[in-house]
């Protein structure tokens, strides 16, 4: 996905944070200066670092200027480990927080309904969440479950992993996923959600999680943030 001038201008701002040549507690240059060492516009420029004050690296104070209030985070964690998104996000040392949650119980597409063998009546749950880590979206997950595995459990809410709560509430054990590594689609809904709550380049994992007896338990679409989010694998010959 080409990047627009003013994220490119945001990502060096991000680096000059990350290697210190701007520390924390650091004044900005003004526009004026800025523009001269980037490049662009001041219109560039501003949008630049509106986007680097939604991440949580700067903070602007009227009147005063604009200051490095943190550095990004960075979450390095390796594909072939099955882990929920929460625990990728505290891997480096973050603490994940829910800023988005949504639930709803409706009929799937005849995709989904072949994919689970559901009958014709039968519903499906869909869940979403955003998730941040150090104020920046890191992630956002869409879970698609049959409603007969998983009832009302997620109807008010969901404390810790999913995979505890299916254990806990379902006695469902989730042993190992089938892993889809995908770009991202402006056609399909999901993706303009996901891309509208991270306001970043992101990459999906399409996963089918199965339990202890092979059985299909749910879908799960998980979309990373790929300025912050490092996923890597190492393969052999």
């Amino acid at each position: 996905m080409k990047k627009y001038l003013y994220e490119t201008m945001a990502d060096c701002i991000t680096q000059k944070i990350n290697e210190d040549i701007w520390p924390v507690g650091m004044k900005l240059p003004g526009e004026k200066e800025l523009t001269a060492l980037l490049g662009g516009g001041r219109s560039t420029v501003r949008e630049a670092l509106d986007l680097c004050v939604e991440r949580g690296l700067l903070q602007k104070k009227n009147g005063v200027g604009t200051f490095v209030v943190s550095k990004s985070v960075t979450l390095n964690n390796p594909l072939e480990q099955l882990n929920s998104v929460g625990d990728m996000i505290k891997a480096a040392g973050c603490e994940p927080e829910s800023v988005h949650y949504s639930i709803r119980h409706c009929l799937p597409d005849q995709s989904i309904r072949d994919e689970f063998g559901l009958g014709k009546d039968e519903l499906i749950v869909v869940m979403s969440r955003g998730r941040v880590a150090n104020r920046m979206p890191v992630a956002f997950s869409v879970n698609i479950f049959p409603e007969k595995y998983v009832g009302d459990i997620f109807d008010e809410g969901i404390r810790g992993k999913i995979f505890d709560n299916l254990k806990g509430y379902a006695d469902i054990d989730i042993r190992y996923s089938d892993t889809k590594i995908r770009g991202i689609n402006p056609e399909h809904r999901w993706d303009r959600m996901a891309c509208d709550f991270l306001k970043s380049p992101a990459v999906l994992l399409q996963q089918l999680h199965f339990d202890k007896n092979g059985e299909k338990i749910f879908y799960s679409y998980d979309y990373f943030n790929t300025d912050v989010m490092d996923l890597n694998m190492r393969r052999k010959i």
